[in-house]
């Protein structure tokens, strides 16, 4: 029957090399390239995960740093605002000390110059029968 189909000794030979073929090939070619690709799909997949993964990171870290950046700004704030306060108090003690002491500096002068006023005062009043009998006798010519 193997004979009518044309099947001789050849066939067996052929088929024994196509089995050794196969096995072969599936043991040191196609074994190895489908570990390597199933190896890449990981990394990929891995790396796609990772990239996930960094872009949550960053995600998160951005929403740290501006919440961060908030509180820092509100302390800068708060002790801008504390400054700023303090130099106003030190500024309205320097006014009114500047002020006290300028308005007795004033007064002071004002007594002086009163004094001095009252001082030539008296001392017209004491030389100004003196002037008048002065200047009646260079009127009258004598």
């Amino acid at each position: 029957m193997l004979q009518q189909l044309g099947i001789d000794w050849t066939f067996f030979i052929q088929f024994g090399l196509f089995i050794f073929a196969v096995t072969f090939l599936t043991l040191y070619v196609f074994g190895p390239y489908a570990k390597a690709v199933e190896g890449r799909e990981q990394q990929t997949k891995g790396s796609q995960d990772q990239a996930v993964e960094f872009e949550k990171q960053t995600v998160e870290l951005h929403s740290e740093y501006e919440h961060k950046a908030r509180d820092v700004h509100g302390k800068i704030q708060e002790v801008y605002k504390h400054m700023r306060s303090e130099a106003n108090s030190e500024y309205e003690k320097t006014i009114k000390s500047a002020r006290t002491e300028s308005e007795a500096y004033v007064e002071q002068a004002r007594s002086q110059v009163k004094a001095s006023v009252a001082s030539a005062r008296e001392t017209l009043k004491k030389e100004t029968p003196q002037i008048v009998m002065a200047l009646t006798q260079k009127l009258l010519g004598k």
